[in-house]
This record gives structure tokens, sequence and C-alpha cells, in this order.
């Protein structure tokens, strides 16, 4: 299999959003034999205070970085002269593919890689969240100036064809992917340990939530359908940090219930792999700038059910055999959920057993890299007489 060198941008400096899957599909694409380059936001930081700052995770993957701010905060300048760093990089290093994960790092790819001596280069696009599908300013001409397009879901791709109009065989599905090997079920021990860290009953029902704690994201919701439940032995983990954890934490105070609400804080790994042991199930109400559904990935590699909106790419991954998917975000359909799991928790343990053979068989990283370089060479990375990777279904 002739290797290829990739070039991967992403404008965001944090450890969230399509950050960790960038990397991981780097480290994939690495394993399989490419050569891979990343560029990051290298202004911004940690700009919002909760979350971890995705340069120590890069440099602890040992991938070469190129000498961009690549920030979607950047001066027109200073725009201009990442386009001029781009173009440089891409020629003194032969690069075959540069691959955007970001709308500014599309307009960034576009401006270095208009010059007929760049046609060789195969500038691919992944979309990361459903914003970067509304018909904004400028977007229908970088529709233009990408050859391949990957968006994480069948409602994406729908989406992108019927709202730009774009040819079918440019648009490709590649769901998302979770390291199956780091987020993986734990011994009984492990759940008990966390749980008398928290003084949790051993035999209470834990539903995990792990996201940023902000408006929008389900977790008043949450908090709400548990006051609904009256004493239901039931309790809800938030593991995360954001300007909402203080007003959730008032909410259950308010319902008498916040004996059964609890606060983890930031929790990085490996120990975010024991909040998932100590769990029974995980909430994952919508997805933030990830399209992807990490937090449903990871529960299910897990062996936990989740509970979750059925909506684009969260409502494919999420099915009533590996979850708990529901039209929307209302404490009474929450409530109506969490029933059926007290009511019958074998059979949620088996939709959590489910879950995680979906993962190995469909969601691993491995066969992304499969998909993704498929992607690749149908936009001509390779020799036309090249053949496509065989994909085991």
């Amino acid at each position: 299999m002739t290797s290829l060198r990739i070039l991967h941008l992403v404008s965001y400096p944090l450890y969230s959003g399509p950050m960790p899957h960038v990397l991981g599909l780097a480290k994939a694409q690495r394993a399989a034999g490419n050569d891979v380059w990343i560029g990051y936001d290298t202004k911004r930081g940690n700009f919002d205070g909760f979350e971890e700052e995705a340069q120590p995770y890069i440099e602890a993957s040992g991938f070469a970085t190129v000498p961009m701010e690549l920030s979607a905060k950047s001066a027109p300048f200073a725009m201009w002269r990442d386009a001029k760093t781009l173009a440089t990089v891409v020629h003194d290093r032969r690069i075959d593919v540069v691959h955007a994960h970001m709308s500014h790092d599309h307009v960034i790819m576009a401006m270095a890689l208009r010059d007929e001596s760049m046609k060789r280069i195969v500038r691919a696009r992944t979309v990361h969240a459903a914003r970067s599908l509304e018909n904004r300013f400028g977007q229908r001409m970088l529709l233009t100036r990408a050859d391949t397009w990957i968006v994480r879901s069948q409602a994406h791709s729908r989406d992108i064809l019927n709202r730009f109009r774009l040819d079918a065989s440019r648009v490709h599905v590649v769901p998302g992917s979770v390291d199956a090997t780091v987020f993986a079920p734990r011994p009984h021990d492990v759940r008990l340990a966390f749980r008398r860290r928290f003084d949790l009953p051993e035999d209470a029902l834990l539903v995990a939530h792990v996201a940023l704690i902000a408006p929008g994201r389900g977790q008043e919701e949450l908090v709400r359908s548990l006051a609904q439940m009256g004493e239901a032995p039931i309790h809800a983990m938030f593991v995360g940090r954001g300007e909402s954890e203080h007003a959730v934490g008032e909410l259950a105070r308010g319902l008498g219930i916040a004996h059964r609400v609890h606060f983890a804080g930031y929790v990085g790994l490996p120990e975010l792999v024991d909040v998932y042991a100590a769990a029974d199930m995980a909430f994952v109400a919508r997805p933030g700038n990830d399209a992807a559904s990490r937090a449903a990935l990871e529960a299910m590699a897990c062996e936990k059910p989740v509970l979750a909106l059925r909506e684009g790419a969260l409502g494919e991954t999420v099915t009533e055999r590996v979850g708990y998917p529901v039209s929307s975000v209302t404490p009474e359909l929450i409530t109506r959920a969490l029933r059926s799991v007290l009511d019958d928790r074998a059979d949620a343990a088996t939709r959590g057993r489910t879950a995680r053979e979906l993962v190995l068989r469909e969601r691993t990283f491995a066969r992304e890299v499969t998909l993704t370089r498929n992607a690749y060479v149908s936009a001509g990375a390779l020799p036309a007489n090249a053949r496509l990777e065989p994909l085991d279904t």
C-alpha cells in the first residue's frame, strides 16, 4: 500500500470538540505507514478556562507541527502569513493531502493552494459540526475549494448535497471512531472504588454525563427528570466544568435532590474510564462541536448504554439496540427512558454489551483510516490505477 504525506489543520486549541478525534485519526494514519503532520491554533490557549489545552497531547503524540497561528481570532495579516507558510510547508515537505477540519482551516487552505502549481494536492474537509453546513456568507465559495468532503452522518450528507448541490461522489460518510483499547470495561473493584469516593450506593442506578456544562446541553432537563422520579434509586454524575455548573447545582438543591446529583469536575484519562466503570449508563443530549459523538462512543466502548437525542450523527449512532434514543430532550421523555432502565437493568446491560460489539466492528480508527483513504484516493491522491482499500463488513 502506497503511503501518503498528510497534513491535518484544526484551528482549535483545546483537547475537546474535534481535536481528540483528529489526533486519533492522525495516530492511526501514522500507524498505517503514512507521514502525518498537524497544524493547530497556537494563539488562543485555554480560552474557556474549563477544558485542557491540546498542546500537551499533540506534543506527547510526537507529531511534527507547522509554524502557523491558525486561529479563528487571527488578524487578516496573520491569516495571509499562515497561507504563505502553508504553501511553503506543502511544497517543502511534499504533502499529498491537506485535510482541513474547521472553516477557518478551509479558508487558509483555499488561500494557500490556489495556484496552478498546487493542483496536484488533494484538499479534504471534514465537517465536525452542523453549523458548518449553514449557507453562510462565503460558504458556497469554499465548497468549490475542496476536492473531497467527509461528513459524520447520513443526515449531514443529505444536508450538504441539498443545500449546495455538490457532486455526490465528492461527499463521503465516515462515522466517528473511538479507541476501544483505552475505553474498555474495567474490573468490578474499580466501579466500587469510584462509587465509594462519592458516597454512592452500590445498587443505585448512576447516569454519567461527560460534557462541558453549558446552556442547551440537556443538563437541567436531566436534573428535573430525577426530581420527577421521586425517591427512585437513581443518581446523576456530571463530569466536566462550565458556565452552567453553579446553575445546575442550584437547581438540584431547589428541587431537593442535591444528594443525588454529583459533580466530578474535569476528569482526564485514564480516570475518565473509571467514571464509565462506575456508571450504569451515559446521557448525551446533544453533541457540541463534535458531530462524531465522541462522548457517546466512549461510553459505548465501555459497555454502557446511552440515552441520547435521536438527531444527526448521534441519532444514527444511538439506536434502541445500544441505548435509549429520545425524540426530544424533555424531562418527561428522559424520565420515561430512565424508568425503563430501572424496570429492566438486565436489558440495559445487554444493550451496553451490544454497544461495545458495534464499536469494535464499525467504529475503530483503523476502519476510519481505510474510509478516509478511500476519500483521498477518489479525489486523486494516488495514481489513477490505484485500488481502493477493501473494507471488511
